[in-house]
C-alpha cells in the first residue's frame, strides 16, 4: 500500500510540475496568468500520467539514451493522442487542435510537441526523477498516509466538479440549431463567459471547438469542392 502512495505522491507531484510548464510556457503569448488545464487546481494529469509512464515503463532503458528517447516520444504522443480522444468522446469537443502544424496526427499530436516531450521526458527520467524519489522517500509513513489521502480526494472532487460543468455546457450546446455556426460560436462565448470556472476554461483552451462546429465546416468544405 505505502508504494501506491508513494507513486500516487510522484504522479501528483509530476502533475504540478507540468502545471508549472504549462503557464511559464504560455506566458508570452498570453501576457497574464492562466491556469491550464482541464481541472481547476494547479496540475495537469496529462503530464503526471506520461512522466509516471516513463518512470515505471522505460527507465530500465536508461543505458540507451537514443533509442529511450524515441520511445519517450511514442509513449507521450500515445497518451495525449488517446487524452484528446476520450475527451472529445466525452464532451463532444476538441479542446486542442494542431492541425496546422507539421507532420501532424488527426490535429491531436503534432512533430514539434512530441519532440518536446521527447526532451522533457530525458531531462525529467535522467535529473528529475532521482530527486522526485528522494524527496517522496525521506517522508514518514504517516505523512505518506495523510498527503496521500488528501491529495486523492481534492483531485478527486476537483474532478467531479470539472466534469459535471462541461457536461452541463456540452448539454446546452447541444440545444443550438446544428446547421448555424454563428450561432452556435455565439452560444459557446455567452456559456463560457457565464461564471469564473468556464471562464477558466475558456483561457486554458483557447482552441475548444464543438464537434458540431468540426462537422459543419467539412461539411461546406465537401460542398465547395463540388
Amino acid at each position: 500500500m505505502i508504494e501506491l502512495e508513494k507513486i500516487f505522491l510522484a504522479f501528483m507531484l509530476y502533475s504540478i510540475i507540468g502545471w508549472i510548464m504549462e503557464v511559464i510556457v504560455t506566458l508570452p503569448d498570453t501576457k497574464k496568468f492562466v491556469n491550464r488545464g482541464f481541472l481547476i487546481g494547479p496540475y495537469c494529469p496529462i503530464y503526471g500520467t506520461g512522466f509516471l509512464g516513463i518512470t515505471l515503463l522505460l527507465e530500465k532503458y536508461m543505458a540507451h539514451p537514443i533509442g529511450l528517447f524515441f520511445l519517450i516520444i511514442v509513449l507521450c504522443s500515445a497518451i495525449e493522442y488517446i487524452t484528446s480522444l476520450i475527451m472529445e468522446k466525452l464532451f463532444k469537443a476538441r479542446w486542442w487542435d494542431y492541425s496546422n502544424k507539421l507532420l501532424n496526427i488527426d490535429g491531436r499530436v503534432c512533430l514539434t510537441n512530441s519532440l518536446a516531450f521527447g526532451f522533457l521526458g530525458m531531462i525529467a527520467l535522467y535529473y528529475i526523477n532521482p530527486h522526485v524519489e528522494e524527496f517522496i522517500n525521506s517522508f514518514s509513513i504517516s505523512l505518506t498516509h495523510i498527503l496521500s489521502i488528501t491529495l486523492f480526494v481534492v483531485i478527486f472532487t476537483d474532478f467531479i466538479i470539472s466534469f459535471n460543468i462541461m457536461n452541463k455546457f456540452k448539454d446546452k450546446i447541444k440545444l443550438v440549431s446544428k446547421d448555424n455556426t454563428a450561432e452556435i460560436k455565439e452560444k459557446i462565448n455567452e456559456l463560457l463567459n457565464n461564471n469564473i470556472l468556464t471562464r477558466r476554461v475558456k483561457d486554458a483552451f483557447p482552441n475548444y471547438t464543438p464537434i458540431l462546429i468540426r462537422q459543419i465546416k467539412k461539411i461546406k468544405e465537401k460542398i465547395n469542392k463540388k
